[in-house]
Protein backbone atom coordinates (compact mmCIF):
# COMPACT_ATOMS: atom_id res chain seq x y z
CA UNK A 1 0.00 0.00 0.00
CA UNK A 2 3.00 2.19 0.43
CA UNK A 3 4.38 1.93 -2.68
CA UNK A 4 1.13 2.48 -4.46
CA UNK A 5 0.81 5.54 -2.27
CA UNK A 6 4.28 6.28 -3.66
CA UNK A 7 3.05 5.35 -7.22
CA UNK A 8 -0.12 7.67 -7.01
CA UNK A 9 2.07 11.11 -5.70
CA UNK A 10 4.59 10.25 -8.80
CA UNK A 11 1.27 10.14 -11.45
CA UNK A 12 0.06 13.24 -9.72
CA UNK A 13 3.47 15.45 -10.15
CA UNK A 14 2.88 14.95 -13.39
CA UNK A 15 -0.72 15.89 -13.63
CA UNK A 16 0.19 19.15 -12.10
CA UNK A 17 3.06 19.66 -13.70
CA UNK A 18 0.85 19.52 -17.28
CA UNK A 19 -1.94 21.69 -15.43
CA UNK A 20 0.81 24.33 -14.68
CA UNK A 21 1.97 24.42 -18.62
CA UNK A 22 -1.43 24.31 -19.14
CA UNK A 23 -2.25 27.77 -17.43
CA UNK A 24 0.89 29.18 -18.74
CA UNK A 25 0.29 29.10 -22.01
CA UNK A 26 -3.40 29.79 -21.50
CA UNK A 27 -1.55 33.37 -19.51
CA UNK A 28 0.68 33.51 -22.85
CA UNK A 29 -1.90 33.90 -25.42
CA UNK A 30 -3.49 37.25 -23.63
CA UNK A 31 -0.26 38.33 -23.19
CA UNK A 32 0.44 42.01 -24.65
CA UNK A 33 4.44 41.59 -26.19
CA UNK A 34 3.10 39.13 -28.69
CA UNK A 35 4.93 39.94 -31.94
CA UNK A 36 2.96 42.08 -34.57
CA UNK A 37 4.15 40.60 -37.33
CA UNK A 38 1.54 37.80 -38.68
CA UNK A 39 4.44 35.46 -39.36
CA UNK A 40 5.59 35.30 -36.28
CA UNK A 41 2.26 35.65 -34.45
CA UNK A 42 0.90 32.43 -36.46
CA UNK A 43 4.22 30.27 -35.27
CA UNK A 44 3.53 31.28 -31.08
CA UNK A 45 -0.05 30.45 -32.29
CA UNK A 46 0.55 27.34 -33.78
CA UNK A 47 2.89 26.58 -30.55
CA UNK A 48 0.39 27.64 -27.94
CA UNK A 49 -1.46 24.99 -29.57
CA UNK A 50 0.14 22.44 -30.15
CA UNK A 51 1.77 22.88 -26.56
CA UNK A 52 -1.64 22.83 -24.84
CA UNK A 53 -2.68 19.75 -26.78
CA UNK A 54 -0.10 18.32 -25.76
CA UNK A 55 -0.25 19.37 -21.99
CA UNK A 56 -4.07 18.45 -21.78
CA UNK A 57 -3.20 15.00 -23.35
CA UNK A 58 -0.79 14.44 -20.58
CA UNK A 59 -2.70 15.95 -17.54
CA UNK A 60 -5.92 13.65 -19.04
CA UNK A 61 -2.96 10.45 -19.40
CA UNK A 62 -2.02 11.45 -15.59
CA UNK A 63 -5.31 11.39 -14.41
CA UNK A 64 -6.42 8.31 -15.88
CA UNK A 65 -3.23 6.59 -14.49
CA UNK A 66 -4.10 7.67 -11.24
CA UNK A 67 -7.76 6.32 -11.44
CA UNK A 68 -5.97 2.95 -12.10
CA UNK A 69 -3.48 3.02 -9.49
CA UNK A 70 -6.47 3.99 -7.00
CA UNK A 71 -8.37 1.03 -7.94
CA UNK A 72 -5.75 -1.24 -6.95
CA UNK A 73 -6.00 0.25 -3.37
CA UNK A 74 -9.35 -1.43 -2.43
CA UNK A 75 -8.49 -4.95 -2.50
CA UNK A 76 -5.06 -3.93 -0.95
CA UNK A 77 -7.19 -2.34 1.77
CA UNK A 78 -9.78 -5.43 1.94
CA UNK A 79 -6.48 -7.76 2.00
CA UNK A 80 -5.19 -5.59 5.63
CA UNK A 81 -8.38 -5.81 7.09
CA UNK A 82 -8.59 -9.32 7.13
CA UNK A 83 -4.95 -9.78 8.37
CA UNK A 84 -5.64 -7.57 10.98
CA UNK A 85 -8.68 -9.62 11.81
CA UNK A 86 -6.67 -12.98 11.28
CA UNK A 87 -3.81 -11.12 14.00
CA UNK A 88 -6.53 -9.96 16.39
CA UNK A 89 -8.18 -13.86 16.98
CA UNK A 90 -4.47 -14.86 17.59
CA UNK A 91 -3.64 -12.42 19.71
CA UNK A 92 -4.70 -12.87 23.58
CA UNK A 93 -7.13 -10.27 24.92
CA UNK A 94 -5.73 -7.73 27.31
CA UNK A 95 -8.30 -7.87 29.64
CA UNK A 96 -7.50 -11.08 31.95
CA UNK A 97 -9.72 -13.96 31.10
CA UNK A 98 -9.15 -17.56 31.56
CA UNK A 99 -5.98 -18.89 29.60
CA UNK A 100 -5.10 -22.43 29.36
CA UNK A 101 -1.53 -23.89 28.12
CA UNK A 102 -0.97 -27.24 27.60
CA UNK A 103 2.51 -28.66 27.38
CA UNK A 104 2.90 -31.83 25.37
CA UNK A 105 6.46 -34.32 25.23
CA UNK A 106 6.68 -36.82 22.96
CA UNK A 107 9.66 -39.94 22.02
CA UNK A 108 8.57 -38.63 18.65
CA UNK A 109 6.67 -36.95 16.19
CA UNK A 110 3.19 -37.76 15.73
CA UNK A 111 -0.32 -36.20 15.80
CA UNK A 112 -2.18 -35.18 19.21
CA UNK A 113 -5.72 -34.83 19.57
CA UNK A 114 -6.41 -32.67 22.96
CA UNK A 115 -10.25 -32.32 24.22
CA UNK A 116 -11.26 -29.76 26.40
CA UNK A 117 -14.71 -28.64 27.63
CA UNK A 118 -15.90 -25.96 30.17
CA UNK A 119 -18.86 -24.28 30.34
CA UNK A 120 -19.24 -20.96 27.94
CA UNK A 121 -21.70 -18.11 28.54
CA UNK A 122 -24.06 -18.29 25.13
CA UNK A 123 -27.64 -18.01 23.67
CA UNK A 124 -29.26 -18.65 20.69
CA UNK A 125 -33.03 -18.27 19.73
CA UNK A 126 -35.16 -19.22 16.98
CA UNK A 127 -35.76 -17.22 13.75
CA UNK A 128 -38.32 -18.14 10.98
CA UNK A 129 -38.67 -16.03 7.81
CA UNK A 130 -42.08 -17.25 6.19
CA UNK A 131 -42.66 -16.43 2.33
CA UNK A 132 -45.22 -16.65 0.24
CA UNK A 133 -44.91 -16.71 -3.77
CA UNK A 134 -48.69 -15.17 -5.46
CA UNK A 135 -47.78 -16.59 -8.27
CA UNK A 136 -47.95 -20.21 -7.13
CA UNK A 137 -49.58 -19.99 -4.11
CA UNK A 138 -46.70 -21.30 -2.39
CA UNK A 139 -46.11 -21.00 0.83
CA UNK A 140 -41.88 -21.62 2.37
CA UNK A 141 -41.22 -21.28 5.97
CA UNK A 142 -37.17 -20.97 6.40
CA UNK A 143 -35.69 -21.72 9.74
CA UNK A 144 -32.72 -20.55 11.33
CA UNK A 145 -30.61 -19.87 14.55
CA UNK A 146 -29.43 -15.97 16.07
CA UNK A 147 -26.66 -17.14 18.18
CA UNK A 148 -24.59 -14.48 20.75
CA UNK A 149 -21.57 -15.39 23.16
CA UNK A 150 -19.56 -12.98 25.06
CA UNK A 151 -16.90 -15.40 25.90
CA UNK A 152 -14.26 -12.88 23.99
CA UNK A 153 -13.04 -16.19 22.10
CA UNK A 154 -13.29 -16.29 18.12
CA UNK A 155 -15.87 -19.06 17.06
CA UNK A 156 -14.86 -19.36 13.53
CA UNK A 157 -15.26 -23.07 12.18
CA UNK A 158 -16.99 -23.99 15.76
CA UNK A 159 -19.26 -27.08 15.95
CA UNK A 160 -22.28 -26.11 17.28
CA UNK A 161 -25.40 -28.44 18.93
CA UNK A 162 -28.57 -26.54 19.49
CA UNK A 163 -31.35 -27.44 21.94
CA UNK A 164 -34.24 -26.37 23.69
CA UNK A 165 -32.85 -27.98 27.07
CA UNK A 166 -32.55 -25.14 29.63
CA UNK A 167 -30.43 -25.83 32.34
CA UNK A 168 -30.76 -22.88 34.33
CA UNK A 169 -34.60 -23.03 33.98
CA UNK A 170 -37.33 -25.90 35.30
CA UNK A 171 -35.72 -29.27 34.87
CA UNK A 172 -38.66 -31.05 36.67
CA UNK A 173 -42.34 -31.53 36.14
CA UNK A 174 -44.62 -29.35 37.72
CA UNK A 175 -46.67 -30.69 40.96
CA UNK A 176 -50.73 -30.74 39.75
CA UNK A 177 -53.20 -30.75 42.04
CA UNK A 178 -56.98 -31.59 41.77
CA UNK A 179 -58.66 -28.47 41.23
CA UNK A 180 -60.77 -27.15 44.55
CA UNK A 181 -64.40 -26.68 44.46
CA UNK A 182 -66.42 -24.72 46.38
CA UNK A 183 -70.64 -24.47 47.05
CA UNK A 184 -72.15 -21.34 48.06
CA UNK A 185 -76.06 -21.19 48.94
CA UNK A 186 -77.24 -17.68 49.33
CA UNK A 187 -80.41 -17.15 51.01
CA UNK A 188 -83.37 -15.26 49.09
CA UNK A 189 -84.75 -12.72 51.57
CA UNK A 190 -88.72 -12.36 50.69
CA UNK A 191 -89.81 -8.97 49.17
CA UNK A 192 -91.68 -6.50 50.56
CA UNK A 193 -94.79 -6.61 48.29
CA UNK A 194 -94.61 -10.68 48.68
CA UNK A 195 -97.77 -12.23 50.41
CA UNK A 196 -96.90 -14.16 53.67
CA UNK A 197 -96.13 -17.16 53.51
CA UNK A 198 -98.12 -20.21 55.23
Amino acid sequence: MRDLDDAAQDVNLAATAAFARQTFLSSLGNSATLPAEPSALAEVAQMIEAETLAAMQAQLKAARAAREVAEGRAELEDTLADARAALAALTPPAEPRALLALSVAAQAAGTLTATVSYPANASWQPAYDIVLATDTDRLTLRRAALISQNSGENWEDVTLTLSTLAPSGQVLPSELYPPLLRLRIRRSRPSCNAPPAV
